[in-house]
């Protein structure tokens, strides 16, 4: 709550008095975090980084902030009561970033960073289920990951799941070693100014707007590209097709970068023809 009111009160241009907020500044704070999403994810704005759900999040906040001052006494009507509390649409692309790009960023963080950013990316965890990871959560006998929900928050968003375990995931925690969480000890503010720096350090085109959320949307992506079915992978992220479809399809850069895809078949009948051809010369 106190998150989200900072964000209604900057919107109102640094407004502290919660009486003169008004319906109509209130509908526009939702429209402001909805239109700076919509350019590249609102650079520069309050929205900046917000996805769909944030967005949705923090109008449901500011609303039941309001509904308790009522109660208080001190306010008579809530300015956010017709504010849509669901998640919008974005309309922008979403950027889906490959292994090349996301290791880059990993090279230049901090330890603890990286290997939150690999269990984000690999294995397409939420930010906050990687800080919680422990070491007996992973199985890499059986190519798992156990995630958790919190201590009394079981949800439709938060309920136990296996996750496959990525080999080139797998490698990097065995390098790592043992941790009782396997990322150790950083905080999610620590780990969104540490990963801003290892992005600056970078040389990553159109990367704006990267964050935690954007790996674990990349590897939905990634493992739909593998051909992996889609009930699999719905089932290792933790969420439904309807959510999969609305907020985290995209296309990686290199469907983009090849001009000539071509198709399974095709590259069968290509690499027969060049065994065929050296067999020849072999005779």
């Amino acid at each position: 709550h106190i998150k989200a009111m900072e964000l209604v009160r900057k919107s109102m241009g640094g407004q502290s008095n919660i009486k003169n907020i008004t319906q109509a500044q209130a509908q526009t704070f939702r429209l402001e975090l909805v239109s700076a999403a919509n350019s590249l994810h609102g650079k520069g704005t309050i929205a900046r980084h917000k996805t769909e759900g944030t967005i949705a999040r923090h109008c449901r906040r500011a609303k039941s902030y309001f509904e308790w001052a009522i109660k208080k006494e001190y306010i008579d009507k809530n300015p956010f009561a017709h504010v849509s509390t669901y998640a919008p649409e974005i309309q922008v692309p979403r950027r889906v970033f490959e292994e090349c790009e996301i290791k880059m960023i990993m090279d230049a963080a901090k330890p603890n960073l990286r290997m939150l950013i690999a269990l984000c990316f690999y294995a397409g965890l939420r930010k906050n289920e990687a800080i919680r990871l422990r070491w007996s959560d992973v199985n890499f006998e059986r190519n798992r990951i156990s995630v958790w929900p919190p201590e009394g928050r079981v949800s439709s968003k938060h309920k136990f799941r296996e996750v496959f375990l990525e080999p080139e995931l797998s490698r990097i925690i065995k390098e790592r070693g043992y941790n009782k969480t396997v990322v150790g000890q950083i905080t999610a503010d620590r780990a969104w100014i540490d990963l801003h720096e290892a992005i600056a350090k970078t040389q990553i085109k159109n990367v704006a707007g990267l964050n935690f959320q954007l790996m674990r949307s990349s590897r939905e992506n990634h493992w739909f590209a593998q051909g992996i079915p889609p009930n699999v992978v719905t089932a290792w992220l933790g969420h439904t097709a309807q959510i999969a479809a609305k907020h985290y399809r995209g296309v990686p850069e290199s469907f983009y970068a090849d001009k000539n895809l071509k198709s399974k078949d095709e590259e069968i009948i290509e690499l027969r023809n060049k065994i065929l051809m050296l067999e020849n010369k072999l005779k």
